[in-house]
């Protein structure tokens, strides 16, 4: 794991970008991370909606792009233990409710939930189907791994942030290969490193692309 600060006194709340390097995925399992991803900071086991809209009222990004998973949020320095809290908890612990699961599923396999840059690449993505909990914290606690892991934070206290950030005792899941069927293996991985300018406010450009310069080069 790969975690950076980027002090700004100007800046009202620390934003925190979280980029995780995807491993090789089948289109169905791209998927159901891509499903999983947007409903990762709308619940977790610790928080509902309404605790994550308190801790991050300018709401949260959370969805996969061609070759990495991207979630970010801010919150204002003095919920710092609240931000990580939620940020571990997103990470580790996602709801992965049944029912937004299946709201999830089909706005990704109709493309709604694509980025642009996504859009453009032509990302190959499964037909919607019926997701399992169970089936999406599988690929989920497979993608989401430390050595995959990059975070910046940016903003007032944001090397206080970093350094609360590495003296937290994560706990990840153990690896599950899965077992594809012929028809349905992985994906090649991308040629390129994983760079691209995400959607977030100019001034955190340059730590989420160190972020994931740092993870297509590690």
């Amino acid at each position: 794991m790969i975690v950076f600060a980027f002090p700004d006194a100007s800046a009202a709340a620390i934003r925190v970008e979280a980029v995780i390097a995807l491993p090789a995925l089948s289109r169905a399992d791209r998927l159901i991370l891509s499903a999983a991803a947007r409903t990762a900071l709308r619940d977790t086991k610790e928080y509902g909606r309404r605790a994550i809209l308190a801790i991050s009222p300018d709401g949260t990004i959370a969805r996969v792009e061609e070759d990495y998973l991207h979630l970010s949020f801010t919150f204002v320095p003095e919920r710092t233990s609240e931000g990580l809290s939620l940020l571990e908890s997103a990470l580790l612990r996602p709801a992965l409710l049944p029912e937004s699961l299946a709201e999830a599923t089909k706005a990704v396999a109709g493309g709604a939930a694509l980025s642009p840059w996504s859009r453009a690449r032509r990302v190959a993505m499964a037909p919607a189907r019926e997701v399992s909990g169970e089936e999406a914290r599988g690929v989920w606690e497979r993608v989401v791994r430390p050595e995959r892991l990059a975070v910046a934070f940016s903003g007032p206290g944001s090397e206080v942030a970093r350094e609360r950030w590495l003296a937290r005792p994560l706990v990840f899941a153990p690896i599950i290969q899965p077992r594809y069927a012929k028809a349905d293996g992985p994906l090649p991985l991308p040629a390129e490193s994983p760079v691209a300018v995400l959607e977030m406010p100019a001034k955190l450009d340059g730590a989420t692309l160190l972020a994931v310069t740092a993870l297509g080069s590690g």
